[in-house]
């Protein structure tokens, strides 16, 4: 197969990946699988009638390959049996032991850095494809010995080696370049380019006020026998090359479109999340129905929008910078994820005008106010496929969804006849190919910040529509409000959404999925869980990581304290951790009071308003830790001056410096009390000396 071709199925089947997305169906079979060894993390469901395998589902995060080759494979064993598939793993286990197999039976993905046999032979020249050795993620070998190495070298504490190394190595080389020349007096540095480089290279420059200056330029090539030709303008020469004509050039400036601009008001701001029918109410409900656990999807507790204007005083006292609440629009359900009426709001929520002013009082406590847009489906009772049920194929609206076939089929228990968001009739999967979709969701979007002065948009299961249509919404928000906040849903790697054309920020389900892993479930080390992030920090543009979305739990996960078995020094852990990284630590509601949950629907229990309900010292952490966040700017924005892990200990410790001020953050992720020395001080969370002893799952900050 040409590698050409090959790569364009890996990066098809990664981008648009085949049965993705998983359904509430106790009929099939769930399996986890998930690696230590990077970020790989897939949820897997098989269904099987006759030993048949009929569907098979995944969802989750890995990477490129782990996604191509679950999308690739997942479609080529559905309709096969169970013993076909079981001669087909076999046959795989084979290869990669290095053991006989069936060569025809087999179809390789090979990416550098996985294990197994190669397509041109130079594979095994990686490192990472030598037998035994170890993992760049979790070093104990020959990386590891390299690491050390390489500290010992240049005098550092430690070494970790990245694999995004031409963005890690610009990025690394273009703050010292600017180090060196306001060293030598200079204000405002220049670097001299060459074109076509990394983008990483032209970010950096323009965030750190660069001027990069026009070159012309060529390569001289020289082999192991000494002889050298020369490359210039796709040509080779065997003579110097001198003719301007013949050098490649660089650009003079870096296009004011490209720039990755997002709205400087968010950056690092506090998220409160709300599910508007559990938080507060106005109206007279009984105790034992506001509280009552487990809650069921169909309690409708009647909170409302007044309920949350009465509450806006908690919220500001808390520490709240943002509000977003899940959907308010018309909806016959809850959640209000099948919306009937974009511009209205729910009657069981209260008015326009109920939202409008609390838009305006919001505003007036300096919190922010974000919507949730659901515009890859509505709900049947929107007005395009009520016309369709009506009219059928002569329907005007007809190519506004995925129609299959007439009669229209969606109930409860039957699989519907036109495409859905997972397989629900109830949740009809909007065409936004089409123009006239488009637009109408466009100018909802615009409806909403224009006439009630919304600050942005929270985008729901965002990765399941186009490119194409987000790039043309961010241009049309942007129109209207150019900081509005745009953040899109999406539980995996999402760099391919953050370009700079499209969301401003995302829902960080990554650091949901590290966090739960190092805290709630022990799973991972310290040196993983930091390891983790930094390939956010290493992949995303520098300009979106204040302002990724940093979640511990939502309306779509268990509560975090459930996660826990009821830990609340592990909550503590996680928040803190959530709330002194860089980014948009967002609390979901009744978090600051200890409210727990299962899984949707039990995680929207009632907020927690009665006073011998509230966990008063869980408030009080979770403001105090607000607070210190919001005193020392140099924990957000400050720069990193020391690192380190202790993984037997369960210890991170992590200094950041700004303007001379620094702050040194401890936490301790296991459940024992240890010492360690040279950190002493006062504690800012607990106004008490801190001498070396860390307790289960605490977090000490000093300031220095």
């Amino acid at each position: 197969m040409d590698s050409n071709l090959r790569r364009e199925i890996i990066l098809d089947n990664y981008q648009d990946p085949m049965n993705r997305g998983l359904i509430d169906d106790d009929t099939y079979i769930k399996i986890n699988t998930n690696s230590e060894s990077c970020i790989d993390n897939l949820d897997f469901m098989i269904k099987v009638v006759d030993n048949k395998i009929v569907d098979i589902r995944f969802d989750g995060e890995a990477c490129v390959i782990s996604t191509s080759a679950s999308s690739i494979m997942n479609n080529l064993i559905i309709g096969k049996t169970v013993d076909e598939v079981l001669d087909i793993i076999k046959n795989y286990e084979a290869m990669i032991n290095e053991e006989k197999y069936d060569e025809d039976n087999v179809t390789r993905l090979h990416m550098p850095g996985h294990k197994g046999r190669t397509f041109l032979g130079c594979e095994s020249l990686d490192i990472t494809e030598i037998s035994g050795a170890d993992s760049l993620y979790d070093a104990e070998g020959i990386i590891a010995e390299s690491e050390a190495n390489a500290a010992n070298l240049f005098g550092s504490g430690c070494t970790l080696f990245s694999t995004e190394g031409s963005s890690q190595c610009i990025r690394a080389m273009m703050y010292l370049a600017i180090l060196n020349e306001r060293n030598r007096g200079e204000k405002r540095p220049v670097i001299a380019a060459v074109r076509n480089v990394h983008k990483a290279f032209v970010y950096a420059a323009t965030l750190l006020d660069i001027d990069v200056i026009c070159l012309r330029y060529f390569f001289e090539l020289t082999d192991f026998s000494g002889e050298t030709l020369f490359y210039g303008n796709y040509e080779f020469f065997s003579e110097m090359i001198e003719s301007q004509d013949y050098m490649f050039d660089c650009p003079q400036n870096l296009k004011e479109e490209e720039m990755f601009l997002v709205p400087q008001w968010a950056k690092n701001k506090v998220v409160y999340q709300i599910f508007p029918s559990r938080f507060a109410t106005t109206k007279n409900v009984p105790d034992n129905q506001w509280y009552k656990t487990p809650i069921s999807h169909k309690d409708n507790l009647q909170g409302d929008i007044r309920g949350i204007i009465n509450r806006l005083d908690h919220i500001k006292e808390l520490g709240i910078d943002i509000i977003y609440m899940t959907p308010l629009f018309k909806s016959d359900s809850c959640h209000k994820y099948d919306t009937i009426d974009y511009y209205k709001i729910d009657e069981s929520f209260g008015t326009n005008q109920d939202f409008k002013e609390l838009v305006e009082k919001a505003h007036q406590m300096d919190i922010k106010i974000i919507l949730d847009g659901v515009f890859n489906h509505t709900s049947p009772k929107f007005f395009a496929f009520q016309d369709i049920q009506k009219n059928e194929e002569k329907s005007k609206y007809l190519d506004w969804y995925f129609i299959e076939d007439f009669p229209l089929k969606f109930q409860w228990g039957t699989k519907p006849n036109f495409k859905t968001f997972a397989y629900f009739g109830g949740m009809p999967k909007l065409n936004v190919k089409n123009p006239e979709v488009a637009d109408y969701f466009c100018e909802v979007g615009k409806y909403w910040i224009k006439n009630y002065d919304v600050d942005g948009w929270r985008l729901d299961v965002a990765d399941e529509i186009s490119h194409k249509f987000w790039k043309r919404f961010r241009q049309e928000i942007k129109s209207v409000k150019p900081d509005a906040l745009i953040v899109g849903e999406i539980w995996h790697y999402a760099g391919d959404f953050l370009e700079g054309d499209e969301w401003d920020s995302v829902m960080n389900y990554p650091f949901y999925s590290a966090i739960q892993d190092f805290v709630a479930k022990g799973t991972i080390t310290a040196t993983q869980f930091i390891q983790r992030l930094d390939f956010l920090r290493g992949n995303l543009n520098n300009q979106v990581i204040p302002i990724l979305l940093n979640l511990i739990d939502s309306h779509d996960t268990a509560r975090f304290l459930h996660q826990c078995n009821e830990n609340k020094s592990k909550q503590k852990l996680a928040a803190s951790i959530q709330l002194l990284f860089p980014g948009m630590p967002m609390i979901y509601y009744g978090d600051e009071f200890g409210l727990t949950g299962a899984h949707d629907p039990d995680c929207r229990r009632g907020m927690l308003w009665k006073d011998d309900l509230q966990d008063k010292n869980m408030f009080e952490w979770y403001k105090s830790i607000i607070k210190i966040r919001k005193t020392f700017p140099c924990i957000t924005e400050g720069k990193t001056i020391y690192s380190f892990t202790d993984d037997e200990k369960g210890i991170i410790i992590l200094t950041k410096e700004l303007e001379n001020k620094k702050i040194t953050m401890i936490f301790h992720g296991k459940d024992d009390e240890t010492f360690i020395s040279n950190y002493e001080g006062k504690n800012l969370l607990t106004n008490e000396q801190f001498l070396g002893t860390l307790g289960s799952f605490e977090t000490v900050i000093l300031e220095s």
